[in-house]
């Protein structure tokens, strides 16, 4: 069993216990409009999440739509991100060098791997990508837009224009959202609540913006998961969630499930930890959660079609947690304190001036990964955590 990426009520409105593949009107279906920030949470649109929304797309469970602007916005981010990658390799592969692990034979070329060359064609196809991945998914073209009511707007620092005027590229988005609401209600889907919401709703000066353009002020609702509107909308295959959670009964898979998890820490790092009052010595301050072991009372909540004859399982359990959080100690006496603190299970000295302090604590974990029948499970992930009731 190989496991290793990325919860909603499976009853609610839009057919999810409809059979896999089942074509539904599009009509019908919940329009979904995508900012930037959710692509480039997977760039190469491979989760489980971009893997289920997809194939929901095309056997309309939900109706997608895609601004230009957030293709433009995420070939940009790709390029500025891939020198801070290369750099990342170039010192792991170092650091294996100098331990006696020759990565490359060619000791007169740098670039024996091809990973630069590789690199710049990965940066200048990465639109063309896009494109193609992104295949029968409506494409949103740039609003043509009036510039004069774009400088009023941002001069006021009205939503999506920030309180420094900046949210150019933001307002282009909201135009196309717009577009798309004026022949039904949107889920947008954006990690950037600071700009388009109040809270967990729709900013007030966006909600006016939708009034005066002669649609109702909810036509538009935020939703920051697109995990959550595939768990919402996707269509359920409940065989296939049965199936897998006898599988995953098995003391041998349950294992594989607990070391791929801990995978995924390792690679993508901790998640927040949110704590009950007294619940951690007053040294974790923004605690995370970095590894889960003893994991026990599984269950599989959906199963969600996605290409290749997979499925994005989600699900939840418990197990007991490491929870760590950073220390200052620059003035010497943090770590003397730590030692001796009720509360505070081990110490990892970082620096001179840093230090961890880490408990291990009851939690309750929400997971994801993708499935192929008969028993092959990948791209596992926690999605979130937070403390076991007992």
């Amino acid at each position: 069993m190989t496991v290793s990426d990325e919860s909603i009520d499976p009853h609610s409105p839009g057919g999810t216990n409809a059979a896999p593949g089942r074509v539904r009107d599009p009509d019908a279906a919940p329009r979904v409009v995508v900012d930037t920030n959710i692509i480039v949470q997977s760039p190469r649109l491979n989760s489980g999440a971009w893997r289920a929304a997809l194939q929901a797309h095309l056997t309309h469970g939900i109706t997608l739509h895609v601004p230009e602007v957030c293709l433009i916005e995420a070939a940009a981010w790709v390029r500025r991100e891939m020198p801070a990658r290369l750099s990342a390799f170039e010192k792991a592969r170092n650091a294996l060098e100098q331990v006696g692990l020759r990565i490359s034979n060619d000791h007169w070329n740098d670039d024996a791997l091809g990973v630069h060359r590789n690199a710049t064609e990965t940066v200048d196809g990465y639109l063309d990508y896009l494109r193609e991945r992104l295949h029968g998914v409506p494409i949103l073209p740039i609003p043509d837009v009036d510039h004069r009511e774009l400088i009023l707007r941002a001069s006021a620092h009205r939503r999506p224009f920030n309180s420094h005027g900046s949210g150019y590229r933001d307002s282009l988005i909201w135009e196309s959202v717009c577009a798309v609401a004026a022949g039904g209600h949107v889920i947008l889907i954006t990690a950037n609540t600071k700009d388009f919401a109040d809270g967990e709703h729709l900013a007030t000066e966006l909600a006016d913006d939708l009034e005066a353009r002669g649609m109702a002020r909810n036509a538009v609702v935020l939703e920051t998961s697109l995990l959550r509107v595939v768990e919402r909308y996707a269509a359920e295959a409940a065989d296939i969630r049965q199936l897998v959670e006898k599988l995953l009964g098995e003391p041998a898979a349950l294992l594989g499930l607990e070391e791929e998890l801990n995978l995924g820490f390792a690679q993508g790092g901790g998640l927040t930890y949110p704590h009950r009052p007294k619940e951690l010595h007053a040294m974790f301050e923004d605690p995370e959660v970095e590894a889960i072991w003893d994991l026990h009372d599984l269950v599989v909540s959906s199963a969600k079609p996605v290409e290749d004859a997979s499925y994005l399982i989600l699900g939840s359990l418990g197990a007991t947690g490491r929870i760590y959080s950073r220390v200052d100690d620059s003035d010497g006496r943090q770590l003397e304190l730590a030692r001796g603190a009720d509360g505070v299970d081990e110490i990892v000295e970082l620096d001179d001036q840093e230090f961890s302090v880490v408990a291990f604590r009851p939690v309750f974990v929400y997971f994801g990964a993708v499935f192929t029948p008969p028993d092959h499970i990948r791209n596992a992930g926690v999605v979130d955590v937070e403390p076991f009731e007992q």
